[in-house]
């Protein structure tokens, strides 16, 4: 195998060494002055072998995962160390060593906490409580007082502050929000909001003086009620909150509220009754935490390829970061699993990469003919816990910043796909676009540009001091901060072929006789965070020295965004922020929840240290869209990432902690994301606000059914459109609620349709979702033929024909192509079921699933031999009982369903997906045998979902796995039009609103 990589890049290193001529520079649009050389320099050979070999090892469970906190970090440090010495590089740290130490806060410990309530006194020994991780240390004592959810939000009526003087008071505040699991409630109980954030609650009482905050949990239904509170012992570091910070039992502050004649549940019931809280006297508190932050002396691994000539006192810098999460540290997307997380691609596979750079240039015969830079390789360590080592490099640099040219940073390639390699920061130096254009073909790459410098990992610290950076990234999976991050799942011969490409581009930049010219964007951040609140933006830029987890005082600035609103106030680099809008300021955090209560457009004063002196200016906040801002609504980051584990977003917009780019923003003129124009072309947006969904196509291939939902319409109803005119005509009659619509074939002269009318014309009430996020299946759900269609009168509406009678859901139906039968969803046997059924013979049906679990959504194959449909299979035991449990009262939970495929007749189902996700809305291809689909498989939160396709008949279908979309947004629903060549789907782009799901239709390129 591994010999077989090599013949490859031998091949690669042939067929491209023809290239035509390319001349090197910058300055000015891309015409520098031209090298020495006649031609372009040979495509480097990099032996994939030693690169996989070293991958293997730093990604072994004997490294730990590298976490900051494990023996891994320092075995992995002597390694990279042993690595670069060989590879014949010169120690490039400050004291003449490989290695360029620095300081790093990395872990908590707990220390004293107790708390004194009525003469009774807890102690943390107890389990009753503990400090919270964000915990100022100090003692306190005061008032002790019931504030309910410690929430301020006027906007939407609610505000626990109402009437209560915090000054001076210890408050008794509870987690979560009002009304958190009613999707009417004014803060969204579908989602928590952002005021539900127990870092903003303690922000929101120390802006109001409270001398402490102790949390409590309020009581759920069924829930039984916590034995201990966690304690902050090992937890990653954190800035504090500025004031002492507890959590208490839930029996604990029960027993203070009996005492004053109520109780923890009765206020909750209260709150949610009456959206309204009071404050309530507890008698006194007095306590003290004590919250000791571990400080450990971490290492970068530097060396340097000296330079030539007149331009030795110049550098360019290759660095990628060699840490990851350990056992699963904060970042990790398992949490609560104590497995190593071995992190091959991120960032196993760019520190491996590193090496492989420095041999490929150590051993380049033709450096020495000219001048050329000298090349600094810098192993970060500590990037996953705020990109600590690069911001300890720009602060002791190995060359100094004002001599560096370029740096270029490797950071997960090692899963390249489609021969697509993104590249973040081609507009941050004038000559890289065209670089990159002349030199990826060279090794077979298609580069996927990303403009903006800033980006969540190392190349960040080095754009916000002037240097023009890019950032190689070979995509998103669904492994990331994951324990199954290993070595086996590489692309090494990919990996060779970007190794190669960033030899290139640092030998370009090393030898071109003119410097890369510095470029800054005025778009908007790259990375937005978690929760928007309103979007306002500031556009600063944060000291990346001044990251540190004990960092306070305000926030210090290295820059500001051009054109950005802190410019056009006067801010500047060297500003420490101290308040905003009257609020003070103490570090990242305090100053999102500041933004996240303003709106674009606000003026607010903002206090600045300078000098000695503090100077206050008026800021005009402005939206991150009106910069050009392309982010998603999970905030662009498909890792979830934000700047600390609380879920906190960095106001700057820079995103620091997380380790993969930003999705890209949405190309207005073509209506697709980069990476989606291998399939997609020509796409066309049929409808333009509310929510439309789920559209089929007519026999004819000129019409669409398809369901929705917008202004004045309580629940979803059917539509026909035309397809040229995009004039949509309602079908159902508004009664109720009506789903999963499709024209009957082969003649599409009647429509099929799941309407809950007979059951009344109200629409059925929304599902519960206190136990999570489930889907309803309406027992009130039948099945009707809109027969004829058109009516043969106008102005008439043609007869409703039932299908079904038989108590439970029967929905989900859609009709074979060639003799009309139709395949459908059901619940009269006990479980949801497949069955089919000729709809000139209704009370014929046939049974075609019976395992136990959800079947649903199927759809003809083209030849109506094959079915294709969702399907989860809970395990027995507890996850079947539950399965079980939620069907009785008509629930579904879709977090974990597969795409199966079988026979028309139901035999010989089987899974051809193991994601482990919620995949779902198949439909076959044209050829009758592949299958795209919809799932939210890269998106770690679950949120967001894209097409893919995969090929069931493939001797391993997992490796036929190919996305079609790459939207930050919702995509599902695809349906191929009757002759093949279009495909119809449903997706969140371009909405109007946030949340607006329209159609699209687009040509289908195979």
């Amino acid at each position: 195998m591994r010999d077989a990589v090599r013949r490859t890049l031998l091949v690669a290193a042939t067929a491209f060494g023809a290239a035509a001529c390319a001349h090197e520079g910058g300055g000015g649009a891309g015409t520098g002055a031209p090298t020495a050389a006649a031609g372009p320099r040979p495509v480097p050979v990099i032996d994939a072998a030693p690169y996989r070999r070293l991958v293997e090892t730093l990604a072994s469970d004997a490294f730990e995962g590298r976490g900051v906190l494990t023996a891994g970090n320092e075995k992995a440090t002597a390694l990279l160390e042993a690595e670069l010495r060989a590879a014949g590089l010169r120690p490039g740290a400050p004291d003449g060593t490989y290695r360029g130490c620095f300081e790093q806060p990395v872990a908590l410990h707990a220390g004293e906490a107790w708390l004194e309530v009525g003469g009774m006194r807890l102690e943390a020994a107890s389990g009753a409580l503990a400090a919270a991780p964000f915990s100022e240390s100090g003692a306190f004592d005061g008032p002790l007082v019931f504030a309910g959810y410690g929430i301020h939000d006027p906007d939407d009526g609610y505000d626990d502050y109402t009437g209560l003087d915090a000054s001076g008071k210890v408050l008794l505040v509870m987690r979560f929000e009002p009304r958190e699991a009613d999707p009417k409630s004014p803060l969204n109980g579908e989602h928590p909001s952002r005021f539900s954030e127990l870092r903003r609650k303690a922000f929101e009482a120390k802006a109001r003086g409270a001398r402490a905050v102790v949390f409590v949990a309020p009581p759920r239904p069924g829930e039984t009620p916590d034995k201990r509170v966690p304690s902050p012992e090992g937890l990653e570091a954190e800035s504090t909150a500025g004031i002492p910070v507890l959590h208490v039992l839930p029996a604990e502050a029960d027993s203070w509220l009996r005492a004053a004649g109520t109780s923890l549940g009765d206020e909750v019931a209260a709150i949610d009754r009456d959206f309204a809280s009071h404050a309530r006297a507890l008698g006194t508190a007095r306590g003290a935490v004590k919250v000791e932050r571990e400080v450990r002396r971490l290492c970068n691994v530097i060396g340097i390829l000296p330079g030539h000539g007149t331009l030795a006192g110049e550098a360019v810098v290759v660095g990628a970061h060699f840490d990851h999460l350990g056992y699963g540290q904060a970042g990790t997307l398992e949490p609560g699993v104590h497995a190593v997380h071995n992190g091959a691609d991120d960032n196993a596979s760019g520190a491996a990469a590193l090496v492989s750079v420095a041999r490929a240039l150590a051993a380049d015969e033709g450096a020495a003919a000219a001048p050329r830079r000298a090349v600094v390789f810098a192993a970060f360590n500590a990037e996953e816990v705020g990109l600590a080592g690069s911001s300890a490099y720009v602060a002791a640099p190995a060359v100094p910043l004002a001599a560096t040219d370029v740096m270029l940073n490797m950071d997960m390639i090692g899963r390249l796909r489609e021969d697509k390699l993104v590249v973040l920061g081609t507009d941050s130096g004038d000559v890289w676009s065209r670089w990159l254009a002349e030199e990826a073909p060279r090794v077979g790459l298609t580069i996927v540009p990303h403009g903006d410098g800033y980006g969540p990992s190392d190349q960040t610290a080095f754009y916000a001091h002037g240097v023009p950076v890019l950032h190689f990234f070979t995509g998103a999976h669904a492994d990331y901060h994951r324990p199954s991050d290993d070595a086996d799942k590489l692309d090494y011969a990919g990996a060779a072929r970007v190794i190669a490409l960033v030899t290139m581009m640092a030998r370009r930049a090393a030898e071109a006789p003119v410097r890369v010219a510095y470029r800054e964007t005025s778009a908007g951040p790259t990375m937005a965070g978690d929760s928007r609140g309103y979007g306002s933006w500031l556009g600063t830029i944060p000291d990346y020295t001044a990251m540190s987890p004990d960092a306070g005082g305000g926030v210090l600035l290295g820059g500001v965004r051009k054109g950005g609103p802190a410019e056009e106030a006067g801010l500047r680099a060297g500003d420490r922020i101290v308040a905003m809008a009257g609020r003070a300021v103490g570090n990242l955090y305090d100053m999102t929840f500041v933004l996240r209560d303003h709106k674009p457009g606000e003026v607010i004063e903002v206090t600045v240290e300078r000098s000695g002196s503090k100077v206050t200016v008026a800021a005009t906040l402005r939206s991150r869209d009106d910069m050009g801002d392309g982010g998603s609504p999970h905030g662009g980051d498909p890792h979830g990432g934000s700047v600390a584990s609380s879920g906190g977003t960095d106001p700057h917009g820079t995103g620091v902690a997380a380790s993969a780019p930003a999705p890209p923003a949405l190309d207005a003129a073509t209506l697709l994301y980069p990476g989606e124009e291998r399939h997609l072309r020509h796409v066309v947006q049929l409808t333009f606000a509310g929510e439309n969904a789920e559209a089929y196509w007519a026999p004819d291939g000129k019409r669409l059914v398809f369901q929705a939902r917008g202004e004045g319409v309580p629940c979803d109803r059917i539509y026909v459109m035309d397809v040229a005119t995009k004039a949509a005509t309602p079908v159902s009659s508004g009664a109720g609620r009506t789903t999963c619509s499709f024209f009957t074939y082969p003649k599409g002269d009647a429509i099929l349709y799941a309407s809950t009318h007979l059951a009344g014309a109200d629409c059925p009430p929304k599902p519960d979702l206190s136990r999570g996020y489930v889907w309803p299946v309406y027992a009130s759900y039948d099945l009707f033929l809109l027969k004829p269609w058109p009516s043969k009168k106008k102005g008439t509406t043609p007869p409703l024909v039932r299908l079904t009678a038989t108590p439970g859901y029967d929905a989900e139906a859609t009709a074979c192509f060639r003799d009309g039968r139709i395949v459908f969803t059901s619940s009269r046997d006990g479980d949801l079921d497949l069955y089919t059924m000729d709809v000139r013979k209704p009370a014929v049906v046939k049974r075609l699933t019976d395992a136990p679990g959800y079947d649903g959504g199927a759809f003809f194959s083209p030849d109506c031999k094959r079915l294709v449909w969702r399907a989860s299979r809970p395990a027995a035991g507890a996850e079947l009982d539950e399965y079980r449990a939620l069907l009785k009262e008509g629930l579904v939970k879709p977090s974990k369903m597969e795409i199966w495929v079988g026979a028309a007749d139901g035999s010989g189902g089987r899974a051809v997906t193991a994601l482990r996700a919620a995949s779902f809305a198949p439909y076959f291809l044209p050829d009758s045998r592949r299958v795209i689909f919809a799932s939210n498989v890269a998106d770690p939160k679950g949120r967001n979902f894209d097409l893919y396709l995969v090929d069931p008949e493939a001797a391993d279908p997992a490796a036929t796995l190919e996305r079609v979309t790459w939207s930050p947004e919702f995509e599902a629903f695809p349906m191929f039009s009757p002759d093949g060549k279009r495909l119809v789907f449903s997706s969140n782009r371009n909405g109007k609103t946030p949340g607006d799901t329209n159609l699209f239709v687009a040509e289908w390129v195979d």
